[in-house]
Protein backbone atom coordinates (compact mmCIF):
# COMPACT_ATOMS: atom_id res chain seq x y z
CA UNK A 1 0.00 0.00 0.00
CA UNK A 2 1.32 3.44 -0.93
CA UNK A 3 -0.31 6.77 -0.11
CA UNK A 4 -3.59 5.02 0.68
CA UNK A 5 -3.53 3.02 -2.56
CA UNK A 6 -3.96 -0.72 -2.08
CA UNK A 7 -1.89 -2.47 -4.70
CA UNK A 8 -0.11 -5.57 -5.89
CA UNK A 9 -0.86 -8.93 -7.54
CA UNK A 10 -1.08 -12.04 -5.38
CA UNK A 11 0.60 -15.31 -6.26
CA UNK A 12 -2.83 -16.83 -6.85
CA UNK A 13 -3.72 -14.06 -9.29
CA UNK A 14 -0.39 -14.41 -11.07
CA UNK A 15 -1.16 -18.05 -11.76
CA UNK A 16 -4.66 -17.15 -12.93
CA UNK A 17 -3.35 -14.45 -15.27
CA UNK A 18 -0.83 -16.77 -16.92
CA UNK A 19 -3.21 -19.72 -17.13
CA UNK A 20 -6.07 -17.70 -18.59
CA UNK A 21 -3.83 -16.07 -21.18
CA UNK A 22 -2.44 -19.45 -22.27
CA UNK A 23 -5.89 -21.03 -22.38
CA UNK A 24 -7.16 -18.29 -24.66
CA UNK A 25 -4.03 -18.35 -26.82
CA UNK A 26 -4.33 -22.09 -27.33
CA UNK A 27 -7.95 -21.81 -28.45
CA UNK A 28 -7.75 -19.16 -31.19
CA UNK A 29 -9.74 -19.75 -34.34
CA UNK A 30 -8.43 -20.48 -36.89
CA UNK A 31 -5.74 -22.41 -34.99
CA UNK A 32 -2.27 -20.90 -34.65
CA UNK A 33 0.77 -22.69 -36.00
CA UNK A 34 3.31 -20.63 -34.02
CA UNK A 35 1.64 -19.47 -30.77
CA UNK A 36 4.13 -19.27 -27.90
CA UNK A 37 3.35 -20.17 -24.28
CA UNK A 38 3.43 -17.20 -21.89
CA UNK A 39 5.28 -17.06 -18.58
CA UNK A 40 5.24 -14.55 -15.75
CA UNK A 41 7.96 -11.90 -15.75
CA UNK A 42 8.80 -10.00 -12.55
CA UNK A 43 10.46 -7.08 -14.37
CA UNK A 44 7.41 -6.50 -16.54
CA UNK A 45 5.18 -6.77 -13.48
CA UNK A 46 7.15 -4.12 -11.59
CA UNK A 47 6.84 -1.67 -14.48
CA UNK A 48 3.10 -2.43 -14.74
CA UNK A 49 2.67 -2.03 -10.98
CA UNK A 50 4.45 1.31 -11.05
CA UNK A 51 2.02 2.62 -13.65
CA UNK A 52 -1.07 1.15 -11.97
CA UNK A 53 -0.20 2.94 -8.75
CA UNK A 54 -0.24 6.33 -10.47
CA UNK A 55 -4.02 5.77 -10.75
CA UNK A 56 -4.08 7.21 -14.24
CA UNK A 57 -6.91 6.01 -16.44
CA UNK A 58 -4.86 5.79 -19.63
CA UNK A 59 -1.82 3.78 -20.75
CA UNK A 60 1.64 5.13 -20.11
CA UNK A 61 3.71 6.44 -23.04
CA UNK A 62 5.52 3.60 -24.88
CA UNK A 63 8.90 5.31 -24.42
CA UNK A 64 8.52 4.93 -20.65
CA UNK A 65 7.17 1.40 -20.82
CA UNK A 66 10.44 -0.48 -21.09
CA UNK A 67 13.10 -2.49 -19.29
CA UNK A 68 16.31 -0.85 -20.55
CA UNK A 69 18.88 -3.28 -21.88
CA UNK A 70 16.49 -6.22 -21.85
CA UNK A 71 13.27 -5.51 -23.72
CA UNK A 72 12.36 -2.88 -26.23
CA UNK A 73 9.09 -1.04 -25.71
CA UNK A 74 6.55 -3.28 -24.01
CA UNK A 75 3.04 -4.06 -25.10
CA UNK A 76 0.27 -3.15 -22.69
CA UNK A 77 -3.37 -3.83 -21.91
CA UNK A 78 -5.17 -1.80 -19.28
CA UNK A 79 -8.60 -1.80 -17.66
CA UNK A 80 -10.24 0.68 -15.31
CA UNK A 81 -12.92 -0.50 -12.90
CA UNK A 82 -12.67 -4.18 -13.80
CA UNK A 83 -14.22 -6.46 -11.19
CA UNK A 84 -11.54 -9.19 -11.30
CA UNK A 85 -8.52 -10.36 -13.28
CA UNK A 86 -10.61 -13.05 -14.92
CA UNK A 87 -13.21 -10.54 -16.12
CA UNK A 88 -10.57 -8.06 -17.27
CA UNK A 89 -8.66 -10.59 -19.37
CA UNK A 90 -11.94 -11.89 -20.82
CA UNK A 91 -12.89 -8.33 -21.83
CA UNK A 92 -9.57 -7.95 -23.67
CA UNK A 93 -10.22 -11.24 -25.45
CA UNK A 94 -13.69 -10.04 -26.47
CA UNK A 95 -12.03 -7.25 -28.40
CA UNK A 96 -11.82 -9.73 -31.29
CA UNK A 97 -15.46 -8.86 -31.97
CA UNK A 98 -14.74 -5.14 -32.32
CA UNK A 99 -15.19 -4.15 -35.95
CA UNK A 100 -13.01 -1.07 -35.48
CA UNK A 101 -9.57 -2.60 -36.11
CA UNK A 102 -7.74 0.69 -35.53
CA UNK A 103 -9.21 2.61 -32.61
CA UNK A 104 -11.31 0.06 -30.76
CA UNK A 105 -10.65 -2.74 -28.30
CA UNK A 106 -9.47 -5.06 -31.08
CA UNK A 107 -5.91 -4.02 -30.28
CA UNK A 108 -6.29 -5.47 -26.77
CA UNK A 109 -7.29 -8.82 -28.27
CA UNK A 110 -4.32 -8.73 -30.63
CA UNK A 111 -1.89 -8.24 -27.76
CA UNK A 112 -3.39 -11.18 -25.86
CA UNK A 113 -2.87 -13.48 -28.87
CA UNK A 114 0.31 -12.02 -30.35
CA UNK A 115 2.16 -15.21 -31.25
CA UNK A 116 5.74 -14.21 -30.44
CA UNK A 117 4.94 -12.77 -27.00
CA UNK A 118 6.52 -14.99 -24.32
CA UNK A 119 6.32 -12.91 -21.12
CA UNK A 120 3.56 -11.15 -19.22
CA UNK A 121 3.70 -9.17 -16.00
CA UNK A 122 0.83 -7.29 -14.41
CA UNK A 123 0.04 -4.70 -11.76
CA UNK A 124 -3.05 -3.70 -9.81
CA UNK A 125 -4.11 -0.67 -7.77
CA UNK A 126 -7.27 0.10 -5.81
CA UNK A 127 -7.49 3.84 -6.27
CA UNK A 128 -10.55 4.30 -4.08
CA UNK A 129 -13.13 5.41 -6.63
CA UNK A 130 -11.93 2.85 -9.17
CA UNK A 131 -9.56 -0.07 -9.78
CA UNK A 132 -6.70 -0.18 -12.27
CA UNK A 133 -5.50 -3.42 -13.89
CA UNK A 134 -2.38 -3.26 -16.09
CA UNK A 135 -0.56 -6.03 -17.96
CA UNK A 136 2.70 -5.55 -19.86
CA UNK A 137 3.85 -7.93 -22.58
CA UNK A 138 7.19 -8.81 -24.17
CA UNK A 139 7.91 -8.85 -26.96
CA UNK A 140 5.22 -6.32 -27.82
CA UNK A 141 2.76 -6.67 -30.64
CA UNK A 142 3.55 -4.78 -33.84
CA UNK A 143 0.80 -2.27 -34.56
CA UNK A 144 1.66 -2.39 -38.26
CA UNK A 145 0.74 -6.07 -38.38
CA UNK A 146 -2.42 -6.10 -36.29
CA UNK A 147 -4.41 -8.07 -38.86
CA UNK A 148 -2.10 -11.07 -38.47
CA UNK A 149 -1.15 -11.60 -34.81
CA UNK A 150 -0.25 -15.23 -35.55
CA UNK A 151 0.24 -17.60 -38.47
CA UNK A 152 -2.87 -19.70 -39.09
CA UNK A 153 -2.42 -23.42 -39.67
CA UNK A 154 -2.55 -26.61 -37.70
CA UNK A 155 -1.68 -26.16 -34.04
CA UNK A 156 2.09 -26.19 -33.42
CA UNK A 157 2.82 -26.71 -37.12
CA UNK A 158 5.96 -24.56 -36.76
CA UNK A 159 7.09 -26.12 -33.47
CA UNK A 160 6.34 -29.88 -33.63
CA UNK A 161 9.06 -30.78 -31.12
CA UNK A 162 8.21 -28.12 -28.52
CA UNK A 163 4.42 -28.37 -28.62
CA UNK A 164 2.44 -28.47 -25.39
CA UNK A 165 -1.35 -28.00 -25.26
CA UNK A 166 -1.42 -26.38 -28.71
CA UNK A 167 1.31 -23.89 -27.72
CA UNK A 168 4.99 -23.70 -28.61
CA UNK A 169 6.83 -24.08 -25.31
CA UNK A 170 10.45 -22.97 -25.05
CA UNK A 171 10.53 -23.06 -21.28
CA UNK A 172 12.42 -20.16 -19.71
CA UNK A 173 14.13 -19.20 -22.96
CA UNK A 174 13.57 -15.61 -23.99
CA UNK A 175 15.06 -13.41 -26.69
CA UNK A 176 15.95 -9.90 -25.55
CA UNK A 177 16.45 -6.61 -27.39
CA UNK A 178 14.00 -7.28 -30.23
CA UNK A 179 15.65 -10.57 -31.12
CA UNK A 180 13.56 -13.20 -32.90
CA UNK A 181 12.76 -16.50 -31.19
CA UNK A 182 12.55 -19.56 -33.43
CA UNK A 183 9.68 -21.64 -31.97
CA UNK A 184 11.00 -24.83 -33.56
CA UNK A 185 14.52 -24.67 -32.10
CA UNK A 186 14.00 -22.24 -29.22
CA UNK A 187 17.06 -20.27 -30.33
CA UNK A 188 17.40 -16.51 -30.74
CA UNK A 189 18.37 -14.52 -33.81
CA UNK A 190 20.03 -11.39 -32.47
CA UNK A 191 19.44 -7.98 -33.99
CA UNK A 192 22.89 -6.49 -33.33
CA UNK A 193 26.42 -7.95 -33.05
CA UNK A 194 26.74 -6.56 -29.51
CA UNK A 195 23.81 -8.71 -28.36
CA UNK A 196 25.12 -11.93 -26.85
CA UNK A 197 23.76 -15.45 -27.16
CA UNK A 198 21.89 -17.38 -25.95
CA UNK A 199 19.34 -14.65 -25.11
CA UNK A 200 20.76 -11.70 -27.08
CA UNK A 201 21.50 -9.82 -23.89
CA UNK A 202 23.17 -6.43 -24.14
CA UNK A 203 26.97 -6.34 -23.77
CA UNK A 204 27.95 -2.69 -23.43
CA UNK A 205 31.65 -3.46 -23.70
CA UNK A 206 31.08 -4.83 -27.22
CA UNK A 207 28.94 -1.98 -28.53
CA UNK A 208 29.94 -0.25 -31.74
CA UNK A 209 27.06 2.06 -32.53
CA UNK A 210 26.03 2.73 -36.12
CA UNK A 211 26.79 6.09 -37.67
CA UNK A 212 23.19 7.25 -37.35
CA UNK A 213 23.53 6.94 -33.57
CA UNK A 214 26.58 9.17 -33.52
CA UNK A 215 24.76 11.77 -35.59
CA UNK A 216 21.63 11.73 -33.45
CA UNK A 217 20.86 13.64 -30.28
CA UNK A 218 19.68 12.35 -26.92
CA UNK A 219 16.14 13.62 -27.50
CA UNK A 220 15.84 11.20 -30.42
CA UNK A 221 15.76 8.35 -27.92
CA UNK A 222 12.33 9.40 -26.66
CA UNK A 223 10.93 10.10 -30.12
CA UNK A 224 12.00 7.07 -32.16
CA UNK A 225 10.56 3.68 -31.25
CA UNK A 226 13.15 1.32 -29.75
CA UNK A 227 16.02 3.67 -30.54
CA UNK A 228 17.74 2.51 -27.35
CA UNK A 229 18.07 -1.03 -28.71
CA UNK A 230 20.19 0.25 -31.60
CA UNK A 231 21.97 3.08 -29.78
CA UNK A 232 22.42 2.00 -26.14
CA UNK A 233 25.23 4.47 -25.37
CA UNK A 234 23.48 7.42 -26.97
CA UNK A 235 20.30 6.63 -25.04
CA UNK A 236 22.14 6.03 -21.73
CA UNK A 237 21.14 2.40 -21.50
CA UNK A 238 24.85 1.66 -21.33
CA UNK A 239 26.54 1.06 -19.05
CA UNK A 240 23.72 0.61 -16.52
CA UNK A 241 21.53 -1.71 -18.59
CA UNK A 242 24.24 -4.05 -19.82
CA UNK A 243 24.39 -7.60 -18.49
CA UNK A 244 28.08 -7.02 -17.78
CA UNK A 245 27.58 -3.82 -15.76
CA UNK A 246 29.50 -3.62 -12.48
CA UNK A 247 28.72 -0.59 -10.33
CA UNK A 248 32.20 -0.70 -8.79
CA UNK A 249 33.97 -0.41 -12.13
CA UNK A 250 34.33 2.56 -14.42
CA UNK A 251 32.12 1.51 -17.32
CA UNK A 252 32.56 4.06 -20.08
CA UNK A 253 32.53 4.16 -23.82
CA UNK A 254 35.76 5.79 -24.97
CA UNK A 255 34.57 5.94 -28.56
CA UNK A 256 31.77 8.42 -28.13
CA UNK A 257 31.99 9.47 -24.47
CA UNK A 258 28.23 9.74 -24.22
CA UNK A 259 27.76 8.32 -20.73
CA UNK A 260 25.47 10.45 -18.61
CA UNK A 261 25.14 10.31 -14.85
CA UNK A 262 22.97 7.57 -13.41
CA UNK A 263 21.53 7.65 -9.91
CA UNK A 264 20.44 5.17 -7.32
CA UNK A 265 17.61 5.52 -4.89
CA UNK A 266 16.43 3.71 -1.82
CA UNK A 267 13.15 5.58 -1.86
CA UNK A 268 9.88 3.78 -1.32
CA UNK A 269 7.31 3.02 -3.98
CA UNK A 270 5.39 6.10 -2.79
CA UNK A 271 8.13 8.29 -4.16
CA UNK A 272 9.13 6.35 -7.27
CA UNK A 273 6.23 4.12 -8.11
CA UNK A 274 8.73 1.39 -8.92
CA UNK A 275 9.42 -0.33 -5.63
CA UNK A 276 12.59 1.47 -4.54
CA UNK A 277 14.73 -0.14 -7.24
CA UNK A 278 17.87 1.20 -8.81
CA UNK A 279 16.83 4.15 -10.93
CA UNK A 280 18.62 5.39 -14.01
CA UNK A 281 17.69 8.54 -15.91
CA UNK A 282 17.37 8.21 -19.66
CA UNK A 283 16.66 11.27 -21.79
CA UNK A 284 15.07 13.05 -18.85
CA UNK A 285 12.66 10.24 -18.00
CA UNK A 286 13.04 7.91 -15.04
CA UNK A 287 13.37 4.26 -15.91
CA UNK A 288 14.17 1.24 -13.81
CA UNK A 289 17.17 -1.03 -14.26
CA UNK A 290 16.41 -4.32 -12.54
CA UNK A 291 19.41 -6.46 -13.37
CA UNK A 292 21.90 -4.34 -11.37
CA UNK A 293 20.28 -4.73 -7.93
Amino acid sequence: MCGGVSSGVSEKDRELIVTQHNTLRSSVSPPASDMMRLRWDTELALVAEGWAETCNTYSDPPARRTVPGTWGELGQNMAVNGSSWSDVIHSWWQGKNDLDKVNGSYEQYVQVVWASTVRVGCGFADCGAFHVHVCNYAPSMNVREMTSPYRPGSSCQHCPHTCRDNLCDCGDQRCENLATLDPATCTCQCLQPFHRQPTCSLSCSDVEEASFCKHSSLVTCSRVHNMAVYCPWLCNVCPFGGHDYNSSSNNTNDNNNKVKTGSTSGSSRCCLGYGGLLVTCFWGVVFVTFRTI
